[in-house]
């Protein structure tokens, strides 16, 4: 996928969403056995099906598995890729939503081409800030604060994801 997104980085929406929706795929399918991947990133994506945008999550060797929805887990180590990690992850701390602080840089990258390096001393405030001078959508905005929150308590579930006005809107432009 990262290949993929170097060599067609200029994205309409359309397909962006279109990316979105099928790289969520397979981390509802983690969710679904109580599971998190922890190294989310383009690279662990493999293109299946150019035509169709479809991917494939690989790498599972950083995956752990949580009993509870929202309870915090503790690491021996940092896991994963350091930019793309979770702020949680990055204190060797991870929990059922720590994917989704991933897939929100993915999502930044698919909208602007580039990514947040998340630093200790940064506030919520500061995301935000650095996202807007990315200048990007607003309905990608929405969706993106929801996925790069600090805290992850406050972090969109990923089910949620499929509900957001503008993968919503992306929908209802099909029909």
């Amino acid at each position: 996928m990262f290949t993929y997104i170097k060599k067609h980085h200029d994205f309409d929406e359309d397909i962006t969403r279109k990316i979105i929706l099928n790289i969520l795929r397979p981390l509802l399918f983690l969710k679904q056995h109580k599971v998190v991947h922890l190294d989310v990133k383009p690279e662990n994506y493999l293109v299946r099906d150019r035509g169709n945008l479809d991917f494939v999550l690989t790498d599972l060797g950083t995956m752990k598995d949580y009993k509870e929805y929202n309870k915090e887990y503790k690491l021996t180590n940092i896991v994963g890729t350091k930019i793309y990690a979770a702020p949680e992850v990055l204190n060797k701390r991870y929990n059922s939503k720590s994917d989704i602080w991933s897939l929100g840089q993915i999502i930044l990258i698919l909208v602007s081409g580039n990514i947040i390096e998340y630093k200790d001393y940064y506030t919520q405030l500061d995301i935000y800030d650095i996202m807007k001078s990315f200048k990007i959508s607003r309905g990608s905005f929405n969706l993106l604060k929801r996925c790069l929150n600090i805290d992850y308590k406050s972090r969109i579930r990923l089910e949620d994801i499929i509900d957001d006005k503008w993968i919503e809107d992306y929908y209802l432009d099909k029909l």
